[in-house]
């Protein structure tokens, strides 16, 4: 399980959050299922879900 917490001014002053697993189906494969939620100060919040495949070869 992946937890992470951030704060920027760069652009915009945000604050955003995200939390993902990973379930690895054998050692050279992996699921990853994500969420990410930014609350920017001025303008519109972003909210993502992700699911992502990976495999080495």
């Amino acid at each position: 399980m992946v937890l992470e917490y951030a704060e920027t001014n760069k652009i915009e002053e945000a604050e955003r959050w995200m939390v993902g697993v990973n379930y690895w189906l054998d050692p050279r494969s992996v699921i990853k299922v994500g969420y990410e939620d930014t609350d920017v100060v001025e303008g519109p919040d972003d909210t993502r879900f992700a699911v992502q495949f990976s495999y080495g070869f």
